[in-house]
């Protein structure tokens, strides 16, 4: 469950689901993270470890290292992409409403500029929280 997790996962999760939503992507080798992230290997490792017990991503194993992510499981791209659950957090359902608006979005400009949108409000919901986010979100949007 993602209360389990630090920030941290969330923040590593998020750029997984990025890598693995272009078309084509393949299998995302830990140095690879470690340059996009920025974070040291060993970090990433633990990290990738946790997310990988948790049933969010699969992970390649050499011996007992992790050389790398193979794939985001539904359930990682459920909570990345924040589709609404069953507690419907606010942020949650403004995501999950962004992600459909991109996926329906035929203009190149727009769907971009949506994806955009999209990214900043999942980043500022894995960086604070999801109940933290719902309630700025509630606040100062409206939504109940």
């Amino acid at each position: 469950m993602v209360k389990q997790w630090t920030d941290r996962e969330g923040q590593t999760l998020a750029v997984l689901v990025e890598h693995f939503a272009q078309p084509g992507a393949g299998r995302l080798w830990l140095g690879d993270l470690a340059e996009q992230t920025g974070l040291e290997e060993s970090e990433l490792e633990h990290r990738l470890h946790r997310l990988a017990e948790g049933g969010f991503i699969v992970v390649d194993r050499r011996g007992p290292g992790i050389a790398g992510v193979v794939e985001v499981l539904p359930k990682g791209w459920q909570v990345s992409t924040g589709e609404p659950n069953d507690q419907g957090f606010a942020v949650e359902i403004l995501v999950g409403r962004l992600a459909a608006a991109v996926e329906q979005e035929t203009d190149p400009k727009k769907r971009g500029v949506l994806f955009g949108l999209l990214s900043a409000v999942r980043t500022f919901s894995l960086e604070f929280g999801p109940k933290a986010s719902a309630e700025l979100l509630a606040k100062w949007m409206k939504i109940e």
